[in-house]
Order: C-alpha cells, then sequence, then structure tokens
C-alpha cells in the first residue's frame, strides 16, 4: 500500500492521494450499508453526499484543467504546474 501511494504522490499530487482515500471511504461505507445493512443517519448520509460531491468536483476541475489548456500537469511545456501572476497592471 506505501508503495502505491508513494508511485500516486509521485505521478499526481498530494491532493489526488487525499482524494483517492475519501473515495476509498465513500466505497466502503456504501457497501457497508448495502452488505451489512448499516443504517446512515441524516448527518452521515449529508457527510456521505458532500464527499461525493467534492470528489466530483475535484475530478470534474482536473478534467477540464488539462483538456482547456491544451496540456496536463505541465510537463515538457516550460511553464510547470503553476504560472506567476502580474501584482499590478502595466498601463
Amino acid at each position: 500500500m506505501t508503495i502505491a501511494e508513494f508511485y500516486l504522490i509521485k505521478s499526481t499530487s498530494t491532493i489526488t492521494l487525499s482524494v483517492a482515500g475519501i473515495s476509498k471511504e465513500v466505497v466502503i461505507i456504501s457497501l457497508s450499508v448495502l452488505i451489512y445493512g448499516d443504517v446512515l443517519t441524516p448527518v452521515n448520509l449529508l457527510g456521505l453526499l458532500v464527499s461525493i460531491a467534492g470528489i466530483i468536483a475535484y475530478n470534474y476541475y482536473k478534467f477540464t484543467r488539462g483538456q482547456g489548456h491544451g496540456h496536463g500537469h505541465g510537463h515538457g511545456h516550460g511553464k510547470g504546474l503553476y504560472e506567476k501572476l502580474p501584482m499590478h497592471i502595466k498601463e
């Protein structure tokens, strides 16, 4: 598991590792409800739905960022992952 996490961080980011961990927890909770009949309180259900919405939003952001700018993680484009923004407007 540690080696898989290392390679995931190496090829993506720590945020992606966190989202993957949350996704795993959502799957485990869902399977627990389906297989063992665990009951979720309204607060538990709300938390689960917020987590799912966050995972969807993160993946949407990652997908549109990669598609819209013509590059994925900035590798090989000379700019890196982040771009510098000007602090003032030139006149």
